[in-house]
């Protein structure tokens, strides 16, 4: 682990969605993220695995989803992130809001957090989402799609996660390991879940934070919630320095690590959620060399997840 350079921040997260046909519809045509991709889920080749991301499926662009539809709803709670943030230009929180009216999406008054501005909301499963508004640099590296929303308002990769946990101090101490550096720390308001918020900044510009809040609220998992958040590698040589990797997944290379007192957490290589499939166009998936070799891989014909498969329609 000494010998892997830092962390530049958050590569993707994973989530656990319901109804699939509303998991596409929200992400896509109320959010505006480009389903880049389509796989399916290695532990369970019976059910989806959407990637939403960028115009390229950037690293650190991509929110991903497992719709189990048949899972109970999910409560955030200590050991998860309980916010995953966005980053959008400065000046579109006023077009966010009214859009988020225009669609009926439940979200909250904006708040300032760490000198910046925030817009909480929440997906149809009731997972807890933000926007920050941020000064985008030229050279960014995302390239937003504009299918749905603007270019001067369209998501730009992740700003932060947000964990909740039992004791922060062992989570702390692997982000210290992973290259993050602690830059700040707030009061919380007095109706929240836990007295402190601590930021960790990692060495690059999309996906750069993590924030870290003390709490003993009881956590489920479900709906609503997420599975895991994986962090950037530049390589995979760097990955391999991190650990031995347990498994090898078809579709992205990446290794887990659960620290005490905390979610899931991984790590992947600096490759977009694309690698092994360009995006298609126009919002098409990549139904691509991933979901079949990854059927191979871990499942029989007869576990594909074909029947959800005939009744969804795909974002066009």
């Amino acid at each position: 682990m000494s010998d892997a350079p830092p962390t530049p921040g958050i590569h993707h997260v994973t989530c656990i969605a319901g109804d699939p046909q509303q998991n596409l519809d929200f992400w896509v045509e109320t959010l505006g993220l480009r389903l880049v991709k389509r796989s399916i889920n290695q532990d369970d080749p019976t059910t989806y695995h959407f990637f939403f991301a960028d115009a390229e499926g950037t690293p650190g662009t991509s929110m991903t989803f497992f719709p189990w539809e048949n899972l109970r709803q999910g409560k955030v709670g200590t050991g998860q992130v309980s916010r995953t943030a966005f980053r959008v230009p400065e000046g579109s929180l006023d077009f966010w809001e009214d859009r988020f009216e225009d669609h009926g999406v439940d979200y909250e008054d904006r708040v300032e957090r760490f000198d910046e501005t925030v817009l909480p909301f929440y997906d149809p499963d009731g997972l807890p989402v933000e926007l920050v508004a941020v000064d985008i640099p030229d050279d960014d590296p995302t390239v937003p799609w504009t299918e749905f929303v603007p270019d001067d308002a369209a998501i730009r990769g992740f700003h932060s996660v947000t964990l909740w946990l039992g004791d922060p101090q062992r989570t702390e101490d692997v982000l210290r390991t992973m290259g993050l550096d602690e830059t700040a720390s707030e009061a919380l308001p007095a109706d929240s879940r836990g007295e402190e918020r601590t930021r960790f900044a990692a060495t690059g510009t999309v996906g750069q934070y993590v924030d870290v809040v003390s709490t003993t609220a009881t956590a489920r998992q479900g709906h609503g919630t997420v599975h895991h958040v994986a962090f950037q590698t530049p390589s995979d040589a760097d990955q391999s320095a991190m650990r031995t990797p347990c498994r090898k997944p078809v579709s992205g290379q990446r290794i887990r690590s659960t620290a005490t007192g905390s979610g899931r957490c991984t790590s992947a290589s600096r490759t977009g959620c694309c690698s092994n499939s360009p995006p298609a166009g126009r919002g098409t998936p990549a139904t691509n060399r991933s979901t079949n070799s990854a059927r191979n891989w871990c499942c029989p014909v007869s576990s594909r997840p074909s029947a959800v498969r005939s009744r969804l329609i795909w974002p066009m």
